[in-house]
C-alpha cells in the first residue's frame, strides 16, 4: 500500500530537503505560539479529520505541532534522494501486490501524476486508484477506501 507516494525515480531526481530558512520559520511559528493558534482556531488541518473522534483529533493536532519540521522530518528530506537511489539499484518487486492510492488534489501536478503512474511498473500485480475528494493524507479523508483494499488483498491471499 502506497498512500500518495511517488516512484523512486521521482525522489532520486527531486530533493525533498527542507531549506534551513524554512525549518527556522516553522520553529519560530511553533515557539511563538502562532502555529498552535492557526491549528486550533482554523479548520486548515482539522477539516480533513472528519473520521476521527474528537479526542483523537486533539491528539493528531498535538502531534502535528510536536513533529512539525523536527529533526526526523528534516533528516527524512535529506535522505530521501539517497534512499530512492538504493531502491532503484535493487530493482522491481516482481509479483508482490502493490496498491497505489493517489490523492485527487495531487493529480493536477503532471510530474507527480506521472510518478504515480510509473509506480505501477514496479510490480506485475499493481493497481492505482485516484481517490475522489482526497488530499495528500488520504488515510484521513478516505480511510474506508484503504481499509477495503487491505481486506480484499487479505481475502485473496487465503
Amino acid at each position: 500500500m502506497l498512500i500518495d507516494g511517488g516512484a523512486p525515480k521521482f525522489y532520486a531526481k527531486n530533493s525533498l530537503e527542507v531549506p534551513g530558512s524554512t525549518a527556522f520559520k516553522y520553529k519560530l511559528l511553533k515557539t511563538t505560539g502562532i502555529a498552535r493558534l492557526v491549528l486550533y482556531h482554523t479548520d486548515y488541518y482539522s477539516k480533513n479529520l472528519n473520521f476521527l473522534p474528537d479526542n483523537l483529533k486533539q491528539l493528531y493536532l498535538g502531534m502535528v505541532l510536536k513533529t512539525m519540521y523536527n529533526k526526523n522530518i528534516i533528516d527524512e528530506g535529506i535522505m530521501e534522494s539517497a534512499g530512492a537511489k538504493t531502491v532503484l539499484a535493487n530493482g522491481h518487486l516482481g509479483n508482490v501486490p502493490l496498491r497505489i492510492f493517489t490523492a485527487e488534489s495531487n493529480s493536477l501536478d503532471a510530474e507527480w501524476e506521472n510518478s504515480q503512474e510509473a509506480l505501477k511498473k514496479w510490480s506485475t500485480d499493481s493497481m492505482q486508484m485516484v481517490v475522489k475528494g482526497s488530499t495528500h493524507a488520504i488515510h484521513h479523508t478516505s480511510p474506508d477506501v484503504i481499509n477495503n483494499e487491505i481486506k480484499k488483498l487479505i481475502k485473496n491471499q487465503k
